[in-house]
């Protein structure tokens, strides 16, 4: 069966990145072999920003993608009229929709609470309870943090138990570049199954969230 060469580009956050796959795409089972991987990190620009900026980051992948392509084309010993496939990001919409969701959300549970918590408080001790609210929210929010935390690197190190070296590669983007497919495979699972884990306490957590707002009082004025 005839095999076919994908080009295929990151550029959807702090990394640019090429890669080059050779393959049978229209195969009932297709697989593909690498060629070849290359990646430009951006972790040292977002450093001086405190975090990812979309302005700086496009503004890097501009810069670092046509060098990068270069290079994963040299890597591999092809010239661009070699490839048969290009592979980009795109389609950000569908993300920019579950993010909206999940502002929407946070927006009408933290307003509605703060709404909530004033109404029954007096005038002196307004201050004192909205205070209360903002610190619990952020203290929550750290424990979700930390607990997310736990979570992934609980099923993380049953794969990697005694695997110290590994661990360092993956987090390096340069060298996890260089990982077979068979082993970030199994890592990949491990980081699916607790991201499911995650999923199933937000429910848990949001149908805690439904009855507690439905306990909060209802038909009463606002204190003064």
């Amino acid at each position: 069966m005839a095999t076919q060469t994908v080009l295929g580009i990151e550029t959807s956050c702090d990394e640019t990145a090429a890669s080059i796959l050779r393959g049978s795409l229209h195969s009932a089972k297709p697989s593909f072999q690498f060629l070849s991987s290359v990646v430009n990190s951006q972790i040292d620009i977002h450093r001086k920003t405190g975090g990812v900026v979309p302005e700086v980051a496009a503004r890097a992948h501009m810069q670092n993608i046509l060098p990068v392509t270069q290079q994963a084309l040299h890597n591999a010993k092809l010239k661009l009229k070699d490839i048969d496939y290009l592979a980009v990001t795109s389609g950000p919409i569908w993300i920019m929709a579950g993010a909206s969701m999940i502002g929407l959300g946070l927006g009408l549970n933290n307003n509605t609470y703060m709404v909530a918590i004033q109404a029954e408080s007096s005038w002196s001790t307004r201050g004192i309870a909205t205070g209360a609210f903002i610190f619990s929210r952020i203290f929550g929010q750290a424990l979700g943090a930390a607990a997310f935390g736990g979570i992934l690197n609980a099923g993380l190190s049953r794969y990697l138990q005694g695997e110290g070296d590994l661990l360092t590669r993956i987090l390096t983007p340069e060298q996890r570049a260089s990982l077979a497919p068979e082993t970030l495979a199994p890592l990949m699972q491990e980081f699916s199954h607790a991201l499911h884990i995650i999923f199933a306490i937000l429910v848990a957590l949001a149908l805690a969230s439904l009855a507690i707002g439905y306990r909060l009082p209802k038909g009463r004025g606002i204190r003064r």
